[in-house]
């Protein structure tokens, strides 16, 4: 009977640690994956400012989307349909570039005004 009883409390005592080294090794898990994934994102960001810092098709297309310049004979909602499809696939494809594979949502700030394309 007592050694019925010291085999159990040893088999509760070695459950009761492997529950904690579990829960351990998961807690780093959790951190390095946010941490893998704030660089991923980090990166993704710098990309993205670089690519809008010079003048390119799809910022041009971008400003003539809100400018009051008749440069393209569409209407205004044809045009901002465009830039904002080809806004979105620009920013997945730099997405998928880094790696990342989530849905998003952004918002385009200027420097005098923020433009929220729905």
């Amino acid at each position: 009977m007592k050694r019925k009883n010291l085999y159990l409390g040893i088999f509760i005592v070695s459950i009761i640690g492997l529950f904690i080294v579990q829960y351990q090794f998961l807690n780093i898990g959790l951190n390095l994956a946010k941490v893998q994934f704030r660089q991923k994102v980090e990166r993704f960001s710098s990309m993205i400012k670089e690519d809008f810092k010079d003048k390119n098709q799809l910022s041009f297309l971008i400003v003539q989307t809100f400018s009051n310049d008749d440069y393209f004979t569409l209407g205004k909602d044809s045009l901002q349909a465009a830039s904002r499809n080809f806004l979105h696939d620009f920013l997945k494809d730099r997405l998928l570039k880094n790696k990342i594979d989530q849905q998003f949502t952004y918002r385009l700030y200027g420097l005098e005004n923020s433009f929220e394309l729905k």
